[in-house]
């Protein structure tokens, strides 16, 4: 009877576990298709937008900083006042603009004053702008209209990931809880089947989905503070909406009992150390620092 009624709970046992596992399977398919679909058709074209308004930002100070540049030595070298340049230049167009002769187009029209006066509109604008900007700040050598532009295309990319992630998607897979939720309830019905599956890299894999489509919204590195201090990037981050359920699940998920005994646990150490790198590490290196590199 002892044997009988052994083999009676090792049965039952055997059985819910595999009735959780083909529940748990298809609550992962639902989130896997819903997932990549909105990677697919949403967050990887809104990236691609974001990327391409940002190289656009990006090239427009960066050739107005350049002509900055470029005026100021022909002006310090027309006027005999520039020793030297570190690094050396050998700009042959503004060598060329600084000697003292004329050249005329096939209309006759002196190139050269053309040149000078084209320096000059871009000097006075130059010392509009600064006026109402400090020189070191994101936007001090761009236009109100150029600004407002840029900002009504963020605006739109704003927009339309809010009605994907409210109005497209159920509610069920945009929200971060949710699926921590089930992860966490796998961990502790089935920590060993958890680990051995190295759940942490899966999880990882579907929450960057839905941290991307919410980075979309919520992060604007261009609006980030001036300053040389690398916590305003931490700080601007940590105020995003879903960060504060990644670090509640990372408590949790951490404070779940680790199955096996000591002797175990000594073998399964390093199995164990590889599968349990930290969520927000994981996150972090799939999604912000991607972005940010870009």
């Amino acid at each position: 009877q002892t044997e009988q009624t052994r083999q009676d709970v090792e049965l039952a046992r055997t059985g819910h576990t595999f009735e959780y596992h083909q529940e748990l399977r298809w609550k992962l398919a639902q989130w896997v298709g819903a997932l990549r679909d909105l990677q697919k058709n949403y967050v990887e074209p809104a990236e691609v937008a974001l990327q391409s308004l940002y190289k656009e930002i990006g090239r427009v100070r960066q050739s107005r900083w350049a002509e900055w540049q470029s005026d100021t030595i022909i002006t310090l070298r027309e006027q005999g006042l520039l020793l030297c340049t570190i690094p050396p230049t050998n700009n042959d167009e503004d060598n060329h603009w600084t000697k003292n002769v004329t050249t005329v187009d096939e209309f006759g029209r002196d190139v050269k004053s053309m040149h000078v006066l084209a320096r000059e509109r871009r000097a006075h604008q130059r010392r509009k702008l600064t006026t109402n900007h400090n020189p070191g700040e994101a936007w001090a050598l761009t236009s109100s209209e150029e600004v407002e532009g840029w900002i009504q295309r963020r605006k739109a990319l704003h927009d339309a990931m809010n009605v994907v992630t409210n109005d497209l998607m159920a509610e069920e897979y945009v929200l971060l809880p949710q699926l921590f939720q089930v992860f966490l309830d796998w961990k502790r019905v089935h920590p060993e089947e958890y680990q051995q599956c190295y759940a942490t890299l899966s999880l990882a894999d579907l929450a960057a989905v839905l941290i991307q489509a919410k980075m979309c919204v919520e992060f604007e590195p261009l609006l980030l503070p001036s300053t040389e201090d690398d916590g305003r990037f931490t700080s601007a981050i940590e105020t995003c909406s879903w960060f504060p359920d990644m670090v509640s699940f990372e408590t949790s998920i951490n404070a779940t009992a680790q199955p096996g005994s000591s002797g175990k646990r000594k073998e399964q150490s390093k199995v164990e150390k590889e599968e349990d790198t930290s969520l927000i590490d994981l996150i972090f290196s799939k999604t912000i620092l991607s972005q940010w590199e870009l």
